[in-house]
């Protein structure tokens, strides 16, 4: 039975929750193996103001919540439920435990198995994360340390295929990227990476030009000095920005 909350909640299978079902499935699946108190859920399910009858209703939750998993896949303790699942089996984890696995290889030296990996983990995303708990501070936190870290994984993604001699293919990518966070100094710096590799200098340094125009619109910020050195190795045709089977 897998849970994905890199979008809007889905459980294998097919199955259709409740609203209040889906709520509490979402906490206990981000706090896979850590027991949550009735207290917690309830905080998640309706802010300050709880029913009178809220232990009850956290009850019945749960005990439909295990018609759906299985009977044996929430377990009750002394500091409350406790969702026992694979770590793989929650698409968060899956994506922390790929994103780790591509960092190794890439430290390691094999730029294509730290692309695949990487390429595996974002594919788990569709849409915003924890989007059934979008009310809730807590997950609000998570959602945005989770959206950060899909960010800085697809410029490692990005970098891993640039290392692994894509950079043809990654021309095109990076200039999604750019358009999507112009603000982001790495992702100018891929896309500039990604043309000098291809033979076009001149619009490399033409992107520059739109990198310096966008963080001053944008931030009121000129380039940090990783772009001002790489636009310096650009017009001087530095053979360190080639890659290594081509210089």
């Amino acid at each position: 039975m897998g849970i994905s909350l890199l979008g809007p909640l889905r459980v294998d299978g097919g199955h259709l929750l409740e609203p209040r079902d889906r709520i509490a499935l979402s906490v206990l699946a981000v706090r896979r193996g850590l027991a949550v108190s009735p207290g917690l859920l309830a905080d998640a399910l309706w802010g300050d103001v709880p029913p009178s009858s809220w232990p009850k209703q956290v009850q019945i939750c749960v005990s439909r919540l295990r018609k759906v998993l299985g009977s044996s896949a929430i377990e009750t303790g002394p500091g409350g439920y406790r969702l026992v699942m694979a770590g793989d089996d929650v698409d968060i984890h899956r994506f922390e435990r790929l994103i780790a696995w591509g960092r190794a290889r890439r430290a390691a030296g094999n730029a294509r198995l730290a692309a695949t990996a990487y390429g595996r983990a974002l594919s788990l995303w569709r849409g915003y994360p924890l989007e059934e708990l979008d009310a809730w501070a807590p997950a609000r936190n998570e959602a945005a340390r989770l959206e950060e870290l899909r960010r800085t994984a697809e410029e490692e993604f990005l970098e891993a295929r640039l290392a692994a001699g894509e950079h043809a293919e990654a021309v095109g990518d990076a200039a999604v990227l750019v358009a999507d966070e112009p603000c982001r100094e790495r992702r100018w710096a891929l896309l500039v990476l990604a043309e000098y590799r291809c033979g076009r200098q001149v619009e490399a340094l033409r992107t520059l030009a739109r990198a310096r125009q966008a963080l001053a619109e944008e931030a009121g910020i000129t380039p940090g000095p990783d772009l001002a050195r790489l636009e310096a190795a650009v017009r001087r045709q530095d053979d360190t920005l080639l890659h290594p089977d081509d210089r």
